[in-house]
């Protein structure tokens, strides 16, 4: 299966996906307009809100590797000066032109936007190696230098309170709906009438 006939079968599958939803959205508009008191049972059954915030508890909790990484500071500095050397060597000295524009030619994007990415790509990596060559070499060698880097970097982020404003749920619009059945049921259906419209458009193109 070559890349443009995988990217035509994403495609067709993210618009039959958008087109339930838009059906949907139409069903559940209708059911706003004739049913109100229907509609907001239905509505209120499975508007539940379900927060992350305890599932990914255990990803938000450090777990400290110092002390594996400077026992084995030997090994690990050989694979990072290997996985270093490797990409220094197929970027920097091997890169076969050739085969890129195959691809680009093969992809189905605009073959100036992929060449763009395989140059940004090219770019970053050959410095990244660079910076994974000095490290490497430093962890095999004398890994003490890394302290005064390590103090300074190894620090803990966690997401759970930046991003703890938007896990409180939002119930401006459930107010608004309960208030103006109709007038919501009309603007859904409105909505969904033209989204189904552009979907079949693009399904019949």
């Amino acid at each position: 299966m070559d890349n443009a006939t995988l990217f035509a079968i994403l495609q067709e599958a993210t618009l039959l996906f958008l087109l339930i939803g838009s059906l949907f959205a139409l069903l559940l508009g209708v059911l706003f307009l004739l049913s109100p008191q229907q509609a907001a049972m239905f509505t209120g059954r499975y508007n539940r809100w379900l927060s992350l915030r305890r599932p990914t508890r255990p990803l938000e909790i450090p777990h400290p590797v110092d002390h594996t990484l400077y026992h084995h500071h030997r090994l690990i500095g050989l694979l990072l000066l290997l996985a270093a050397g490797y990409i220094l060597y197929r970027f920097g000295f091997d890169y076969r032109q050739q085969e890129a524009v195959a691809l680009i030619a093969a992809s189905p994007w605009h073959p100036a936007l992929v060449e763009w990415l395989l140059e940004a790509l090219l770019w970053f990596l050959i410095p990244f190696s660079l910076l994974l060559l000095l490290l490497g070499g430093a962890m095999a060698l004398k890994p003490s230098t890394l302290k005064g880097l390590e103090q300074h970097a190894n620090r803990w982020l966690s997401t759970r309170k930046l991003l703890h404003p938007l896990d409180k749920p939002n119930l401006s619009l459930d107010r608004w709906s309960q208030s103006h059945p109709r007038l919501f049921g009309a603007l859904l259906t409105l909505a969904a009438l033209y989204s189904l419209t552009l979907l079949l458009l693009l399904l019949l193109a």
